[in-house]
């Protein structure tokens, strides 16, 4: 008979709290028996008897880190004009560091300024006239230039700015029939269709000729949107 059981050559490999249970016979094959479809055990098995040893444990444990200070930006003004309600806004966020670490023993790792990870300047500015029922609001992004890596030998990646434009027209609560209370919005994202900076290949990346972390490759983006409000 067949006793399926399991030996740990170290006792310690599991965390402390960790509870192991040692199924009979009968109970694994009551599970397999209730599956819908048949089993198919890795390497080459055919049954419980012909499975060999596991000789590792994969543990997932929370050993990184990453540590960062930085400086939020906000300042808007908004006033009255003859040509109707004019605000203005301008947010930005500058990173001083991004340190991180694989884990407490290796060292600190300064990832700011380099592809795929942060950049030390971000911007976005927007100025919106509304008159009457229709707003339109025109908005201004700026992500720094950096650097491939920190080596003398990086390659330059450059700046990116791009122009958002957003106009929306409010319908009248007293507008007969269902468009009231329903506004009309049309949106366009990178209005001049700017490509995002061009990144070298770097071996090991699989995503190449543009950073995803501080740019899209989509291009001029036009939605159209219609809102109700009940």
């Amino acid at each position: 008979n067949y006793a399926p059981g399991f030996a740990f050559a170290d006792s310690g490999l599991f965390p402390e709290g960790t509870v192991v249970f040692f199924p009979s016979e009968s109970q694994i094959a009551a599970v397999i028996d209730s599956l819908s479809r048949p089993v198919i055990f890795a390497g080459g098995a055919t049954a419980l008897e012909n499975i060999g040893f596991i000789n590792n444990v994969s543990l997932t444990r929370n050993l990184a880190s990453t540590e960062t200070s930085g400086l939020d930006l906000q300042v808007s003004y908004e006033t009255d004009t003859d040509a109707g309600h004019l605000s203005a806004s301008l947010n930005g966020n500058y990173i001083l560091d991004f340190v991180q670490r694989a884990s407490d023993t290796t060292p600190a790792v300064e990832t700011l300024n380099t592809l795929y990870y942060p950049v030390d300047l971000q911007m976005r500015g927007q100025v919106a006239l509304a008159r009457g029922n229709l707003t339109s609001s025109l908005f201004l992004n700026y992500v720094d230039s950096y650097a491939t890596d920190k080596t003398a030998a990086a390659s330059r990646i450059d700046s990116w700015t791009t122009v958002d434009l957003s106009l929306s027209w409010a319908f009248e609560p007293s507008t007969p029939g269902w468009l009231s209370g329903s506004a009309l919005s049309l949106s366009v994202t990178n209005l001049f269709d700017k490509m995002p900076p061009r990144t070298p290949p770097l071996t090991g990346f699989t995503i190449t000729g543009f950073d995803p972390a501080n740019a899209s490759p989509l291009g001029r983006f036009v939605a159209l949107e219609l809102r109700k409000t009940f």
